[in-house]
């Protein structure tokens, strides 16, 4: 029974992954201005990679997201949006080495990105595909305060 539950979670998690990369591909939101100024040093951002158009799992992940960042901003930590179908975002595609939509903790030092860390999008998915914000929320929260320690 455990093995059928893990294969139809991964199915799950492919078959959202590809919507939602496909529902971004084909879709020209407008582009999002202002969001991407420079940053004082040990600032912590996390950026929310993701087209304009997306699933519920998607919309849920955003607002789980921007939840956890809130909890943080006393000490700083700032929430971006990012659209990546827009062109103008494309770089940090390469920069960051991602595959797909994506949540990226960043710390800065000198005015550069110094150290980020990419969630693990599966777990990401699953965790708020099965509604378990909790869960989520310390993952992302271990993330952060990670970056908020230095980073490397």
């Amino acid at each position: 029974m455990k093995k059928k539950t893990i294969i139809a979670h991964a199915l799950m998690y492919f078959v959202v992954a590809s919507a939602g990369f496909l529902a971004g591909k084909y879709s020209r939101p407008a582009v999002e201005a202002g969001k991407n100024g420079s940053v004082e040093d040990g600032v912590v951002v996390t950026y929310f990679f993701m087209g304009k158009k997306r699933c519920e799992t998607c919309t849920n992940l955003e607002k789980l997201t921007k939840q956890t960042v809130a909890k943080f901003r006393d000490r700083g930590v700032r929430y971006r949006f990012v659209d990546c179908d827009d062109e103008t975002n494309k770089h940090y595609i390469e920069e960051l080495k991602l595959e797909s939509k994506s949540v990226v903790v960043s710390v800065f030092k000198d005015g550069q990105r110094a150290d980020w860390s990419v969630l693990d999008m599966g777990e990401a998915f699953m965790l708020v595909a099965e509604s378990k914000d909790k869960q989520f929320d310390d993952y992302l929260s271990a993330e952060i305060n990670n970056m908020l320690g230095g980073g490397k």
